[in-house]
């Protein structure tokens, strides 16, 4: 039942962090440089996962394979992320 608290909680964080972020895109296009609504709502997405394919990350974001791609790009670029491919092909 606690695990289930914190769950939830974190949850709420995550999504009070994305309204932020939109304000914050809307509102000041510089931070359109750091990390765009896009990009942020993947990085939630990976975080209780660890490691994703491609495939998974473009099927929670109801995003094409090529638009999910494009965007851990992005990410990695930033480094936010490390495309780090095992031999199943997941994504680290």
């Amino acid at each position: 039942m606690e695990s289930q608290n914190k769950v939830r909680q974190l949850d709420e964080y995550f999504s009070l962090i994305k309204k932020r972020l939109h304000v914050a895109e809307k509102n000041n296009p510089a931070t359109f440089d750091i990390l765009n609504i896009s990009e942020a709502q993947t990085l939630i997405i990976m975080g209780p996962e660890g490691s994703m394919t491609m495939s998974e990350i473009a099927e929670a974001l109801h995003l094409s394979l090529s638009s999910a791609t494009s965007i851990v790009d992005t990410l990695e670029g930033k480094q936010f992320v490390r495309a780090c491919y095992k031999d199943d092909g997941h994504l680290n």
